[in-house]
């Protein structure tokens, strides 16, 4: 087993920031494929070939080589990280095969295993937050074929086939898992032809039916996206029976135990969505709370990429250049990263916010900072759960030395909703428009000055000639620096110049010009 690969030196750029955020990349033939929830770890594995490493990082440190499985060709392919950061899975060649399933930790590398009924061959796909139960497939003899059965592995290591449909001739692929890995979610094939299906210890595989089109059961086929932190909800795309996935339009549904399907939403217009699972090669992103879905869609001369969610409804993501592609989402559906091809065939890293404007990543972070970065970054691969960090690809002149990029994003006001040319509105700071750089006119509160973020803000009140300090849970409670110095409520709704305030240290209610330092 080769315990070190290549080396993998990193460079810590530690920009002047205006609006804060560090930004980190490592050099050594490596790109990023994963994050951690909180995105202070990124997973990174070299480029497909003769060889190939993955690596764990946590920025500004050194990556960890993961290494490799004893016996087998110097490849190991990392596919999937724990929520929580301690763990990596993925594939490795081995003494077993060029393919077996692996978990790292910081304890080191090992085998997982694989089903021993055909070929060796297994890879894990998925994890739950906390490593303990792992997402995958292996190979079984079905029909006189080696098919791949969907399959997880205990933290003790045992692995589990979880079996096929009933009447089905093909694999069956995990999706997802509920968060103690107990019920298992995916897709597969049964005579009804593509089906979701459920699994927990007690009741096996279960499909959970065809969504049904006006009272029939056998309307329309299904793949599920994800599911629900207890398994009880499942969300996913759908299509109808006759006319396959290649026509639409498309049916974004929901599934729970009590009320069976719900079609939430059609495709716009009569294209069909390509935002079919992953596991058929899409690019469908599913928020963490399952309140939003990104789908790429195509269909005639029509194409782009579909937002779904529970409050809005359909809408769509701009897109640019020849081709914009969706990599990863944050929790909450608000972010989405991506990477866009202009018509000079140059990539570009790309970020979406709530208001589903397109921006260039490079862009975006160079606007907020003193300084400028001096290379092109072209993939965005991973988001992470607040959508405050980034992290993907570098552009270099020998495109076989990729370097790999960590970026924090801790602007205050970086994914506020832009509501039309003139205003903004945040979801705790209220309408505000910007002046230029860190310079706004709040509807309320006039001009300001402001710097941080929506966990530590300092704003600079021009009405009140002070400076004070709020956040996004505290607000429109604020700590008043200087004149009247203490915590201070601000009563949420004035005009500016006639706004009023509650002061804590003498329990009164003031107007804006008692708020100010008198005259000499």
């Amino acid at each position: 087993m080769k315990k070190w690969g290549l080396t993998c030196m990193v460079v810590t750029v530690a920009f002047a920031a205006a609006l804060g955020g560090e930004f980190n990349k490592a050099a050594g033939i490596v790109v990023a494929k994963g994050m951690s929830d909180d995105g202070a770890v990124v997973v990174l594995r070299t480029p497909p070939g003769a060889q190939e490493w993955g690596y764990w990082w946590k920025p500004p440190g050194a990556p960890l080589i993961l290494g490799d499985l004893p016996g087998g060709a110097e490849r190991t392919r990392p596919l999937a990280i724990s929520g929580d950061g301690s763990t990596v899975v993925g594939w490795s060649s081995s003494a077993n095969g060029d393919s077996e399933a692996f978990r790292w930790t910081s304890k080191g590398i090992e085998e997982l295993g694989d089903l021993s009924t055909s070929r060796f061959e297994s890879k894990a796909t998925g994890i739950t937050y906390d490593g303990k139960v792992v997402l995958g497939e292996g190979i079984v003899a079905r029909n006189g074929f080696a098919t791949p059965q969907a399959a997880i592995w205990s933290d003790e290591g045992w692995i589990t086939g979880l079996g096929f449909l009933p009447g089905g001739y093909d694999r069956t692929y995990v999706i997802d898992c509920s968060a103690d890995g107990t019920l298992v979610v995916g897709t597969g094939f049964s005579e009804n032809g593509s089906q979701t299906w459920r699994w927990d210890s007690v009741n096996l595989m279960v499909d959970i039916g065809p969504i049904p089109v006006d009272g029939s059961e056998s309307g329309r086929q299904n793949a599920a996206l994800a599911c629900s932190d207890d398994g009880t909800q499942i969300i996913g795309l759908g299509y109808d029976l006759e006319l396959g996935w290649s026509h639409g339009p498309t049916h974004i549904w929901y599934w729970d135990e009590t009320n069976g399907f719900n079609v939430l939403a059609e495709a716009p217009g009569g294209p069909f969505l390509s935002g079919k699972p992953a596991v058929f090669g899409s690019n469908s992103l599913v928020s963490d709370d399952m309140s939003a879905i990104i789908a790429p869609y195509s269909g005639g001369s029509t194409s782009g990429i579909l937002r779904w969610d529970a409050i809005v409804g359909i809408s769509e993501l701009e897109t640019q250049g020849k081709m914009t592609t969706v990599t990863d989402i944050s929790a909450d559906g608000e972010v989405v990263v991506g990477m866009m091809t202009d018509f000079d065939n140059t990539s570009h890293a790309v970020i979406w916010g709530p208001d589903g404007q397109l921006k260039i990543l490079k862009d975006f972070l160079e606007e907020a900072r003193t300084d400028t970065l001096d290379f092109a970054l072209i993939t965005a691969a991973a988001v992470s759960a607040d959508g405050r960090a980034v992290a993907g690809q570098i552009g270099v002149d020998d495109p076989y030395q990729p370097s790999a990029y960590h970026a924090t994003l801790d602007g205050l006001w970086i994914f506020d909703k832009k509501v039309d040319e003139f205003w903004n509105y945040s979801d705790w700071y209220g309408y505000y428009s910007e002046a230029s750089d860190l310079f706004m006119w709040h509807s309320e509160h006039g001009w300001q000055f402001s710097t941080g973020d929506e966990l530590s803000a300092y704003i600079f009140d021009y009405g009140l000639d002070c400076w004070y300090w709020t956040n996004a849970d505290l607000y429109p409670y604020f700590y008043k620096f200087g004149y009247l110095e203490g915590w201070v409520y601000y009563y949420v709704g004035c005009e500016p110049t006639e706004r009023w305030f509650y002061l804590f240290d003498t329990g009164t209610n003031v107007q804006e010009e008692e708020m100010k330092l008198p005259p000499g």
